[in-house]
């Protein structure tokens, strides 16, 4: 069981740094998606025909208007995060896994010695981590919504926004399960 904690908390003692590598990404795809929607409106505007243009099947000015968008989105995807997550919960940010035990006390009751705590924060964490790859892939299927219409993008991107927010602060979820089911 020493062995299985130890692995659970190496897993744990690597998410910030993904994290990092995860926001960094973010910040560079949002700058390239920007550029980009910038480029095509400047080639297309310089025939005066931006909203009447269609890029095969698809409007151009959807096309920009999602890049630009998707982009800010993700150059600021840290508050773009703490945004989803207030929608939801109406709390300002993620709760730490660490707080699990102070939001979910009855629930997890039966989980009371110190190994079942680590291994219980540890893939909170995890969740988490999980949470915040699914936000940024909602933006992504977002913006790749104009040009694939009918495609069912949008509804895939709003349930990756959405879950990818539930799973951001998974802790006040549990939260609100334990007053659903214990009351």
């Amino acid at each position: 069981m020493d062995e299985f904690v130890a692995f659970v908390e190496r897993v744990q003692g690597l998410i910030p740094p993904f994290e990092k590598v995860v926001v960094a990404f973010c910040f560079i795809a949002g700058i390239a998606l920007i550029i980009r929607g910038v480029t095509i409106a400047s080639r297309s505007t310089g025939n005066g025909q931006m909203s009447s243009l269609a890029y095969g099947d698809r409007s151009l000015a959807a096309i920009v208007v999602a890049h630009i968008a998707v982009g800010s989105l993700l150059i600021a995807i840290p508050q773009t995060l703490f945004t989803a997550v207030a929608s939801l919960y109406g709390d300002s940010e993620p709760v730490a896994a660490t707080e699990i035990l102070a939001y979910a006390p009855e629930m997890l009751a039966p989980a009371s010695t110190e190994v079942a705590q680590k291994i219980i924060v540890a893939v909170l964490t995890v969740v988490q981590f999980i949470g915040f790859v699914g936000v940024v892939r909602g933006l992504f299927l977002l913006n790749q919504a104009p040009q694939q219409p009918g495609s069912g993008l949008v509804g895939r991107g709003v349930t990756h926004l959405v879950g990818g927010a539930l799973a951001a602060n998974i802790v006040v979820f549990a939260q609100m399960l334990e007053n659903l089911i214990i009351g």
